[in-house]
């Protein structure tokens, strides 16, 4: 079999199901992973491409049409469904004269790469166009438009297929030459392997049979062939002998079996019906069925679990595109490009299934270098398991920004910058590439936020909790590189088109040390959280950043971790101790503290109820700082909240339990003030929601 050399470079899609305007997708060699929320138009993908090459093409109804042209739209002209596929040669192979000949009307470029394509067009015959426009130029509405088109005029519509740079019709069989097989989302695929005398089991063994002279090449043709005559003439030797043992079985039966045949009237004209007693090895073959061997058990297909025999079945479909591309076996009707179209693998089959399929596929296609199967596979998934799985490169996302929608190239948008890319690869897991589903992402530092970002959802009033939001957890300032995904300004042809927004702390550094600086001592820091300014540099209208800084409404210096700044922000910020010696120091002072009048009391008092290292640390600063030695007579009620909120954080032994357990209590319904920032971000999400 010779290697493959086409693959479908882009799709360019108008008027069908989800795209109104133009709509062009681009693909790569391999495997393409088409990902995004649900109604985004995946399957209108898949659907478009079927319309060319699936040689079981389905109907187009009314409902096929994007509908949404307007009144005067419609009453200019009838609507039409246009598809168009562009081809390409791969780069990594050499020319090919079969491959060109077969298609040289659909050349646009006989250049290397040489590049051809075929459009389908669902449209009226212009014959009737007059018609339809007379029909439809009193009208009062589009939905009068759509019922008179589909009473009268839609069972008119032709599909008709175009190729080359001059979209001349198409006159040959060179279609037949491209096998696409599809797999739906919800399949029987007991039933797919079973149904029908030309089964796929069946087509399978009847192409593999004698498979060991079909592919040895150190043999002629015409020895092969004489082989095979010979087995097939032995096989028909031992039929005889069968036959001639059951025949006498059924001597007396048969008289009795047929005895009514000339009451009836079959026996008209001397004919009478007879068994037939020749059988040859293609009729054993149709009695073949698969079964799944345990031990000494023969368990049948139909008593498998339904994600196994999906992957049997898939088994299956990858060795009849193999078969397709004989040469010696379809001669000319041969396949010169065999592909795939999977939608939602994951049916049925467990995460690790999924993972293994998806690596499974990869290995088998290698990109089209030495592939024995299909060429291109292009899979659409609602599955973070394959997502995470997938290379960047693979993954292709679709999203709905300002009412259009938009394809992303994720791995196309790190050409400048490769280390992040695999950065990013190695970082999306299961939960992170969830971001690829959702409308709107909300990217945080730490476990802390994870668990209470959604209880503050939850918790505020702009109805942010509906907008599916995605949360995901950096673990870390590592923004940038995520960002480059979303960054449309700077890659508007590549970038995904969603709504981004980053939860930083403002984390003010102090010295030479890297030592992060609470805003009790108030000296001016020597750097703030740089992720900020280079977050905003992106300068990217879809991309936001939000931290405890002046945008927010904070004083300068005023902002630190978010642990603290949740203290801070709450207007009874003792609610927020829990006396639990497991997640929390200095119990017994706080204890004391919560029965402090604090509007009535002193550093000096606060002071000596911690008496510990990290209030003693914070006194000597703190008496440097303002150049006093005792700090009795110190009642600002801003440096005792500070001071507060210092040791609050110095009192959480575990951020992420303290986290866990105050998300608890938020969702048993304790009050909570979301800190300013935070309310910031949402306010922003819920503004740009539907944009």
């Amino acid at each position: 079999m010779e290697n493959i050399k086409l693959f479908i470079s882009s799709v360019e899609i108008t008027n069908f199901r989800t795209f109104k305007k133009k709509q062009i997708i681009r693909f790569t060699e391999g495997i393409n992973i088409l990902v995004g929320p649900n109604n985004i138009g995946k399957t209108t993908i898949i659907s478009a491409i079927r319309l060319i090459f699936d040689k079981n093409k389905f109907g187009l109804d009314i409902n096929d049409f994007s509908k949404t042209e307007t009144k005067e739209e419609l009453k200019n002209s009838s609507p039409k469904i246009t598809v168009t596929v562009n081809l390409q040669k791969s780069n990594k192979e050499g020319s090919d004269s079969d491959d060109l000949l077969a298609i040289r009307n659909w050349l646009t470029d006989i250049d290397n790469p040489y590049k051809a394509k075929i459009t389908m067009q669902f449209q009226l015959p212009t014959k009737y166009e007059k018609a339809y426009l007379d029909a439809v130029k009193d009208l009062d509405n589009t939905d009068s438009v759509w019922l008179e088109l589909e009473d009268e005029f839609l069972p008119k519509y032709q599909r008709k297929y175009f190729v080359g740079e001059s979209a001349q019709p198409l006159m040959d069989n060179s279609l037949s030459r491209f096998n696409c097989q599809y797999l739906p989302a919800i399949r029987d695929a007991e039933k797919s392997m079973n149904s029908g005398n030309k089964y796929l089991l069946n087509k399978l063994l009847n192409f593999f049979i004698d498979y060991d002279l079909k592919s040895n090449e150190e043999l002629k043709k015409s020895d092969i062939e004489e082989k095979m005559q010979k087995r097939h003439k032995d096989f028909q030797g031992l039929a005889v002998n069968l036959l001639k043992n059951l025949s006498p079985r059924f001597k007396e039966g048969k008289k009795e079996m047929l005895k009514y045949l000339s009451q009836t009237g079959a026996t008209f004209d001397g004919e009478e019906p007879e068994f037939n007693s020749a059988l040859n090895d293609h009729d054993i073959l149709k009695e073949f069925s698969l079964v799944v061997k345990n031990g000494e058990s023969n368990v049948p297909i139909n008593l498998n679990g339904l994600g196994y025999n999906n992957l049997i079945y898939i088994s299956l479909v990858l060795a009849e595109l193999q078969q397709s591309r004989s040469n010696s076996y379809f001669g000319d009707n041969s396949s010169i490009f065999p592909f795939l179209l999977i939608e939602e693998p994951e049916a049925h089959l467990h995460p690790d299934m999924q993972y293994d399929f998806l690596k499974f596929l990869r290995n088998n296609i290698k990109d089209g270098t030495t592939s024995e199967t299909a060429k291109q596979v292009i899979i659409t998934t609602h599955s973070p398991n394959i997502t995470a799985a997938a290379s960047l490169d693979d993954l292709i996302v679709l999203s709905k920004y300002k009412s259009d929608i938009k394809i992303g190239y994720p791995g196309k948008v790190f050409n400048e910058n490769p280390k992040d890319k695999k950065f990013v690869e190695r970082f999306l897991d299961v939960t992170r590439s969830n971001l690829f589903f959702t409308n709107q992402i909300i990217f945080i530092e730490g476990l802390a936020e994870q668990m209470l970002i959604p209880q503050f959802m939850k918790a505020n009033t702009s109805g942010i909790q509906n907008n599916r939001i995605s949360i995901v957890n950096l673990s870390g300032r590592y923004f940038t590189p995520f960002l480059r995904m979303f960054d449309t300004r700077n890659n508007p042809n590549t970038a995904i088109y969603k709504q981004v927004s980053c939860l930083t702390d403002l984390d003010p550094i102090k010295g030479d040390n890297n030592i992060s600086w609470p805003p009790i001592f108030q000296g001016k820091p020597d750097s703030i959280n740089k992720n900020i300014d280079n977050i905003k540099s992106l300068n990217s209208s879809n991309i936001a950043v939000f931290s405890q800084n002046e945008d927010s409404g904070y004083q300068p210096n005023e902002g630190w971790t978010f642990e603290y700044q949740l203290f801070m922000d709450n207007t009874d910020p003792q609610k927020l101790i829990f006396l639990d010696s497991t997640i929390m120091k200095y119990c017994g002072a706080w204890k004391k503290i919560n029965d402090v009048d604090i509007k009535n009391t002193s550093i000096a008092r606060i002071s000596n109820t911690f008496d510990n290292n990290v209030s003693k640390k914070i006194n000597d600063k703190l008496k440097s700082n303002l150049g006093i030695d005792d700090l009795s007579e110190m009642t600002d009620q801003k440096l005792i909240k500070q001071y507060l909120g210092t040791m609050f954080l110095n009192s959480i032994k575990d951020k992420g339990l303290y986290a866990q357990e105050l998300s608890e209590e938020i969702s048993s319904g304790k009050s909570i003030t979301v800190p300013k920032y935070i309310k910031e971000c949402f306010k922003w999400m819920a503004d740009k929601n539907g944009l």
